[in-house]
């Protein structure tokens, strides 16, 4: 069963077709959900690892840039008191919005922020008082 190489869909589709006949016949797929797992698996092994890219030899990329280090914008000690109370004032609303809806901690954050979003609206959290 030789699979085709690639990581287009088409490829995908057609490694699934071939793999779909081989269930039960050969011993490494014996179910669709191992062949469906085989296909995406082959489509995924087409792909470059994650890295980073030395391109300095190639001209028509840019150079890397020289490592960079953080500054600090304002004098060492200097708190600026307007962006602490902003600050303050947002951790005391979450702190005050988990206590009252601890549900929220356990849900996917976009459903979260739907949620939050028609609260901040002037609607209430749905069935979640």
């Amino acid at each position: 069963m030789p699979l085709l190489r690639g990581t287009s869909d088409e490829v995908r589709q057609a490694n699934i077709r071939t793999l779909m006949g081989e269930i039960g016949k050969s011993p490494h797929v014996q179910s669709r959900e191992q062949a469906l797992a085989i296909a995406y698996a082959k489509q995924r092994s087409g792909r470059a690892e994650g890295g980073v890219v030395d391109h300095d030899e190639d001209p028509d990329l840019p150079r890397n840039p020289e490592p960079v280090r953080m500054m600090d914008m304002l004098p060492r000690g200097y708190e600026d008191p307007a962006y602490l109370q902003t600050i303050y004032r947002l951790l005391r609303q979450q702190q005050q919005l988990n206590a009252m809806y601890p549900q929220l901690n356990a849900m996917h954050p976009a459903v979260q922020r739907e949620l939050l979003r028609r609260y901040w609206l002037g609607g209430y959290l749905g069935g979640y008082r």
